[in-house]
């Protein structure tokens, strides 16, 4: 029995520590975390209110990307249409 009691207290103490690092950590983590979603919160509405999220200015950016592609593969596609004679 004299050496449970110290033990129990020194468990306590381990245990005390141990979470007070462990709410440190997470403390430290959601601040960064909160920080990061407000930085992307305000990006987010700045893009809306200018319209690059809707579907203007990202509509007309797909439509460059595809006509550009479509328009390297149009001498393929025409070259193997007259091979294949379609």
């Amino acid at each position: 029995m004299g050496e449970v009691v110290p033990a129990i207290i020194g468990e306590v103490v381990i245990l005390v520590l141990v979470v007070a690092v462990v709410w440190a950590v997470l403390r430290e983590f959601v601040r960064a975390a909160i920080r990061i979603v407000v930085v992307v919160a305000i990006l987010t509405t700045i893009a809306i209110w200018l319209g690059l999220l809707d579907r203007t200015l990202v509509m007309d950016g797909l439509v460059a990307v595809g006509e550009w592609v479509m328009s390297l593969f149009a001498p393929v596609r025409d070259w193997f249409g007259s091979a294949t004679g379609a």
